[in-house]
């Protein structure tokens, strides 16, 4: 015997323009996103963009061509070679995003929930002992390799934010109790960012949670859960630095880089010789980013106000 299904119960007239209005309100919406979409580029903030993607890789060719010049693998003693490698990368995003910005944003709303669903899967495939499609570089493993060689961490960034700002935007007025408006996002940062800990990439973790709770905080919620947050983020801060072995020795070598030089303070100690001196550095990756600017751009700032304080002296003395 077949069991028939309820019937759903008609809808008053006042929940039929309550409906009418929600969708009308979101066509309104479309339609103002999609003459957007054709207007003009925002040209300040484009060359700002242009500008800082130019300086980054004047850093880069500063900071790495002695290395890839003397390199054997993978340069080939081009010292080009990372300079060529993220030029190329650059004018793929920047065509990317002109792309995207003749693009109606409002049809990402349902990529969010998909994005969520890959960039876990992908997690828990970076953190799968022995996988031969993930990458492991300076005892983390943070990268997959399929085809090319990308890092889940970074979908990851993309899943919270687009997710989040449709669910949060579709039910604001909800966001204000703990069921609808904590809950559910609570749990998917501490899944999302878990994974992106136990990489471990604890940057990574802190961003996505940093992201996900600054939507919820803008996206209406009490702040009650707030206050509780943050005393939830106090304690996993002290964990994770004074607990976790790996970060515990980061604050340690942090606060006395010399007391290993060679080893664990290695990365901070070049760091300081570096602004100190001005040579250039022996590794450039990832966090050496703020060195090599000082590196490149902070010397030559101290030499010409030298020159430029020895000029004015001159000029009050007469000599």
């Amino acid at each position: 015997m077949t069991q028939t299904r309820p019937r759903r119960r008609p809808l008053t007239h006042q929940e039929k323009l309550a409906l009418q209005e929600r969708k009308q309100r979101r066509r309104e919406k479309m339609e103002e996103s999609r003459e957007l979409a054709k207007g003009p580029i925002d040209l300040t903030f484009c060359l700002l963009v242009m500008l800082l993607t130019a300086i980054g890789l004047v850093i880069l060719l500063s900071a790495s061509f002695p290395s890839a010049y003397y390199e054997k693998a993978p340069s080939r003693h081009n010292p080009l070679y990372y300079f060529e490698k993220q030029g190329v990368f650059a004018v793929l995003g920047t065509a990317v995003m002109l792309l995207v910005s003749k693009f109606n944003y409002q049809r990402l709303r349902g990529a969010g929930r998909a994005l969520i669903y890959v960039s876990v899967i992908f997690l828990i495939l970076v953190i799968i002992p022995h996988n031969p499609i993930a990458v492991t570089a300076k005892g983390a493993t943070r990268w997959l390799k399929i085809g090319v060689q990308f890092q889940p961490s970074e979908i990851a960034k993309v899943a919270i934010i687009t997710y989040f700002a449709d669910s949060i935007s579709r039910k604001k007025d909800k966001m204000r109790s703990f069921r609808y408006g904590v809950l559910p996002y609570a749990f998917i940062l501490v899944v999302v960012a878990g994974l992106v800990a136990v990489e471990p990439h604890l940057s990574g973790a802190i961003l996505i949670l940093g992201a996900g709770a600054a939507m919820m905080l803008v996206g209406g919620i009490n702040w009650v859960w707030v206050g509780t947050a943050a005393g939830a983020a106090v304690g996993m801060v002290y964990v994770a630095l004074f607990v976790i072995g790996y970060n515990k020795s980061r604050v340690i070598y942090w606060l006395d880089p010399w007391a290993d030089a060679a080893d664990k303070g290695y990365q901070l100690s070049q760091s300081l010789i570096t602004i100190g001196s001005g040579i250039y550095i022996t590794f450039k990756r990832t966090e050496y980013d703020n060195i090599a600017f000082c590196d490149n751009f902070c010397t030559r700032i101290y030499i010409s106000q030298y020159y430029n304080a020895a000029f004015r002296l001159k000029h009050l003395t007469g000599t």
